[in-house]
C-alpha cells in the first residue's frame, strides 16, 4: 500500500477540517499545506494558515492558531491539536493511525503514482572504449542508476540509455598502442597489413594474464604517449583516422578488435556495478547525421558561416551564451555536432516528456549550448533537458592509495580494498568461505556506493574507506547490518506471531520514535524524486536505523512477556526490515541475508 493510499486520506481530512474551521470563523479562503514540524514533539504535521492569514486580518500569527484551534473539533483520528510559537498548529496522530499504518506495510510500500503518464529518458555512466572504468565513472553511475530506480518507483516509465564513443583520434591512439606495443616479441611490427595476415603474433588479455579493460588502458597510455612524441606516429595515427572513415577493412578489423577488449572488461565492471542500460548509442552509427543538421540550420540562419570555413552558433543574443563552433575549417564535426543527431533521434526514439544526462560539471556549458541549439533547431525546448551535475569526488589519503594502485584509480580496485578490509572485520566469522565472499562483495559494494549518494549530488566527495566500510555511524554496512538484525530475530520465532493482537494502549519512547519516522519513506521517496536527490533517502534510512538500533538495545524484543507488546515489536521489526531493503534496493544496492 502506498503513502497516498493510507496517510493521504487523514492529511486530506486535517485539511477539510481546517478548511471547515477557517470558514465558521468567516476567514479568508487560502491554499493549506502541511509539512512535518521541525521538532517532532511538536506532532506529526503542522499548518503555517495563520501565517498566510496574519497580513489580511492585522492580527499576529501566534493570536489567529489559538482562534482557529479553539474553534476547530478534534477529529477522533488526531490526539493532539497545539499551538507552537510563532504560530504553528500542530497536530499529533492518534496510537490506531500509527498501528494502521504500520500493517500498511509491504513490498510496495512508498510507492506512488505520481509519475503515471510520464515518460522520462535518463543517460549515465558512457565510458570511453579506451580506457577502464575509473572513479571518475563511479559517481556517475550510482546516481544515474539510484535515480531511474527512484523515478520508477513513484510510476514514471524510465528509459536508461548511455552513449559509446567509439570512433575518432583518442580510439586510433589505442589501435595504434596495441600494433605497435604488444607485439609478443617486443619487436615494431607496425605495419597494419602485416598484423592482419599475422594477428597471432600480438598479445592478448589472455595471453598476458590480464583483464581486457586493463590491457586496453595501458595500450591507450603508450599509444597516445607515442602520438605526443613522435610526428611520425602522429602522422600514421591521422591517416588511421581517414582509413576509419573511408572503411577500409584492415582498419576496421584492428578497430573492432580493440574495442571488443575494452567492452569486454567494461562489462565485467559495470555487471559489479549492478548496472543497467536500455539502449547503448554508438557513435560511428550517427555520426555523420550531425553534419546534417548544421547545413539545416545554417540554411535557416541558425548558425553562421566564417571566412575560414568555421561554422558558429548564434546563442548570445537570445540565451545569453558563449557560442561555440559546430564544424571545424576542416570540415569536421565536434563533440556538439554528434550529440545534436544523437539529441533528435533520442528524441524520436524514446519519446520521452524529459530527458536526463548524468554528467559531470566541466560539460555544464556544453550542453547547455547543444540545448539551446536544440530549442532552435526544433528538436525540443530547453525545459525538456536537464544536465545532472555532479561534485567531485577525491580520495581520502590518495598519495597512499596511488602509491599502491598507481595515479588512476579503478572502480574496481576501489571495490577491492573496500572487500579486503570487510573480510578483514569477517575473518573471526564462520561462514563458509564461498559464503563469506559473497557477503563481502555486497558489504563492500553498498560501503563504496552508499558513501557516494549520501553527500549532496552537487557536493564534493572525499571518499574515506574506513569510514565507508563501518558498521557504526552513516555508512552503508550499518544499515546492512541493521537489516540482517531484523532478519535474524523473526528467523529466531518458534513460532508466527499475531500482527493484529498488539498492545496500542501505551507505546513506549523508543517504539513511538519509529512509528513517527516509517510513514515517512513515501514522501522522502518523492522528494529525492522530484529534487534529483538520491541523498534524501540515505539520510532516511540510516535515521530509521538508527531508531531501530535503540529499540533493539533498550527493549526487550523476543523475551518480552507481555504478548501484545512482543508483538508489537515483532511487527516493528518486521516492517522496518521491509523498508531498509526496498529504501537500499533504490539505491541499487543489495541487502545480505546474514553478516
Amino acid at each position: 500500500m502506498s503513502k497516498k493510499d493510507s496517510l493521504q486520506k487523514y492529511m486530506a481530512k486535517i485539511e477539510d477540517v481546517l478548511k471547515k474551521t477557517l470558514q465558521e470563523l468567516q476567514f479568508p479562503k487560502i491554499e493549506i499545506q502541511l509539512e512535518h514540524p521541525k521538532e517532532e514533539s511538536h506532532g506529526d504535521y503542522s499548518a503555517n494558515v495563520a501565517f498566510l492569514l496574519s497580513k489580511e486580518l492585522k492580527k499576529s500569527p501566534l493570536k489567529i492558531a489559538d482562534e482557529i484551534v479553539k474553534k476547530m473539533k478534534k477529529p477522533d483520528f488526531i490526539s493532539d491539536i497545539s499551538v507552537a510559537a510563532p504560530g504553528f498548529i500542530n497536530f499529533t496522530f492518534a496510537p490506531e493511525v500509527f498501528l494502521e499504518e504500520l500493517q500498511s506495510i509491504d513490498e510496495k510500500y512508498g510507492s506512488s503514482e505520481w509519475g503515471k503518464g510520464k515518460k522520462w529518458s535518463i543517460e549515465h555512466t558512457s565510458p570511453n572504449p579506451n580506457k577502464a572504468m575509473h572513479i571518475g565513472h563511479l559517481r556517475n553511475n550510482v546516481i544515474g542508476m539510484s535515480l531511474s530506480k527512484i523515478w520508477e518507483y513513484i510510476g514514471i516509465e524510465i528509459v536508461v540509455d548511455c552513449m559509446d564513443n567509439n570512433r575518432g583520434i583518442a580510439i586510433t591512439k589505442l589501435m595504434w598502442g596495441f600494433l605497435k606495443f604488444a607485439h609478443k616479441n617486443s619487436e615494431e611490427k607496425t605495419d597494419i597489413s602485416y598484423w592482419y595476415g599475422h594477428k597471432d603474433e600480438w598479445n592478448t588479455p589472455e595471453s598476458l594474464g590480464v583483464r581486457p579493460d586493463k590491457f586496453v588502458d595501458d595500450l591507450y597510455v603508450k599509444g597516445a604517449g607515442d602520438f605526443s612524441s613522435s610526428k611520425e606516429s602522429e602522422t600514421i595515427v591521422r591517416q588511421m583516422v581517414v582509413d576509419w572513415e573511408a572503411k577500409d577493412k584492415k582498419t576496421w578489423a584492428l578497430w573492432e578488435l580493440v574495442l571488443k577488449y575494452s567492452y569486454q572488461g567494461q562489462q565485467m565492471t559495470l555487471q559489479r556495478l549492478g548496472n543497467r542500460w536500455d539502449k547503448i548509442w554508438h557513435e560511428h552509427e550517427h555520426y555523420q547525421e550531425g553534419k546534417d543538421f548544421v547545413e539545416e540550420g545554417l540554411k535557416k540562419g541558425i548558425f553562421r558561416k566564417l571566412e575560414d570555413g568555421v561554422i558558429l552558433t548564434n546563442l548570445e543574443k537570445d540565451y545569453d551564451l558563449a557560442d561555440t563552433v559546430v564544424i571545424k575549417s576542416d570540415g569536421t564535426s565536434l563533440y556538439i555536432t554528434q550529440d545534436l543527431s544523437l539529441t533528435k533521434i533520442k528524441k524520436d526514439t524514446f519519446r520521452a516528456d524529459k530527458m536526463f544526462w548524468v554528467i559531470g560539471p566541466e560539460q555544464s556549458l556544453a550542453l547547455k549550448q547543444m540545448f539551446a541549439v536544440c530549442e532552435q533547431l526544433g528538436i525540443g525546448k530547453v525545459e525538456d533537458f536537464t544536465h545532472l551535475s555532479y561534485g567531485w569526488m577525491s580520495i581520502k589519503g590518495q598519495e597512499k592509495m596511488s602509491s599502491r594502485l598507481g595515479n588512476v584509480i579503478y572502480i574496481d580496485d576501489l571495490v577491492d580494498i573496500a572487500k579486503e578490509g570487510v573480510l578483514e572485520k569477517m575473518k573471526e566469522s564462520n561462514f563458509p568461505p564461498e559464503e563469506r565472499n559473497q557477503i563481502a562483495e555486497k558489504v563492500a559494494l553498498a560501503a563504496v556506493k552508499y558513501s557516494i549518494l549520501k553527500v549532496g549530488r552537487t557536493m564534493n566527495i572525499e571518499f574515506d574507506m574506513e569510514s565507508s566500510i563501518s558498521f557504526e555511524g552513516n555508512s552503508g554496512p550499518y544499515i546492512q547490518y541493521t537489516f540482517v538484525r531484523t532478519k535474524s530475530i523473526l528467523k529466531r520465532l518458534e513460532t508466527k506471531f499475531d500482527h493484529t493482537n498488539v498492545n496500542i494502549a501505551h507505546f513506549e519512547k523508543q517504539e513511538i520514535d519509529i512509528l513517527r519516522w516509517v510513514y515517512r519513506f513515501g514522501e522522502v521517496v518523492e522528494e529525492a524524486a522530484k529534487n534529483y536527490s538520491p541523498h534524501l533517502l540515505c539520510t532516511y534510512l540510516f535515521e530509521l536505523a538508527k531508531r531501530y538500533n535503540a529499540l533493539y538495545n533498550e527493549l526487550q524484543i523476543l523475551k518480552e512477556e507481555d504478548e501484545q507488546k512482543r508483538n508489537l515489536r515483532l511487527l516493528i521489526t518486521e516492517k522496518v526490515g521491509i523498508i531498509l531493503k526496498k529504501g537500499m534496493e533504490l539505491l541499487n544496492i543489495e541487502m545480505p541475508e546474514r553478516m
